[in-house]
């Protein structure tokens, strides 16, 4: 398993900054270092559409963890926490005053908007150690293109 950088973007040195955007192993703790491009897809998009079917059947105001929307396959769900950094999300810490436990989800009133298919969002986060750098608005997608080929948006959402 890749061990996490000790160090956030900011503290990096311009230079090297510029050696993560296309990776590189860090001369302080070896390391390797990038900052990925990561599109907002098919997986991301149907781990939210689950989400606001468990909103729907047990309330807005719950958080969820993935074992309560992936029961059979948990594995499914690792995707779906990325849908943080476009703001889709909120994902409990340990910290959380609805006592929810630590890792678990509930949507935003903008991730709410995006699987209802009326909120446009950037294709693209640009992620350094989990952290967002920015997000790419070069191009703008709904959540039927995040789906693509894989799923139909309105089979998925019958369920909703």
């Amino acid at each position: 398993m890749k061990k996490k950088s000790p160090y956030s973007f900011k503290e990096l040195s311009p230079g090297m900054q510029d050696a993560v955007r296309k990776g590189v192993y860090c001369p302080h703790c070896g390391q390797y270092a990038k900052a990925y491009c990561r599109p907002m897809g098919s997986q991301i998009a149907k781990f939210l559409i689950r989400l606001l079917r468990a909103h729907k059947l047990y309330g807005d105001d719950r958080f969820f963890t993935s074992r309560e929307l992936y029961p059979k396959d948990n594995k499914s769900a690792t995707d779906g926490v990325l849908a943080r950094h476009w703001g889709l999300i909120e994902v409990a810490d340990a910290t959380n005053s609805m006592g929810a436990p630590a890792g678990s989800y509930k949507l935003t009133d903008k991730g709410r908007r995006f699987v209802q298919g009326v909120e446009f969002i950037e294709s693209h986060a640009i992620i350094y150690n989990n952290e967002l750098l920015r997000l790419d608005g070069s191009k703008l997608i709904e959540i039927r293109d995040a789906i693509g080929k894989k799923g139909n948006y309105d089979e998925l959402m019958r369920e909703v």
